[in-house]
């Protein structure tokens, strides 16, 4: 499978291979959203201005690259967890 990273969050292609952009960002928290349940899972900055502590948040399962800088131009990941389903959080919506 190839990519050219075009809309990447953390990264970009070039003449050097895969580079970093957006530093100042050290982490992004997704959520799906359902009528009744959020999952929470999130992507990890593999070389930001400042790591974000992902102790912060224990029950959140994060992607990060398994090696940084990228090399032979393979993108590999790896899970903070051993099961990266999400943390999900059900609730329950009440009119105001």
């Amino acid at each position: 499978m190839t990519t050219q990273l075009w809309n990447s969050a953390f990264f970009a292609g070039s003449s050097d291979g895969v580079v970093a952009k957006r530093q100042s960002v050290s982490a992004v928290l997704l959520a799906s959203l359902w009528p009744r349940r959020c999952v929470l899972v999130g992507l990890l900055h593999p070389d930001p201005v400042r790591p974000f502590e992902t102790s912060l948040l224990p029950d959140i399962p994060f992607v990060k690259l398994r090696e940084w800088p990228v090399r032979r131009g393979r993108l590999e990941t790896v899970w903070t967890h051993e099961d990266p389903r999400g943390y999900q959080v059900d609730y329950e919506v009440k009119a105001l």
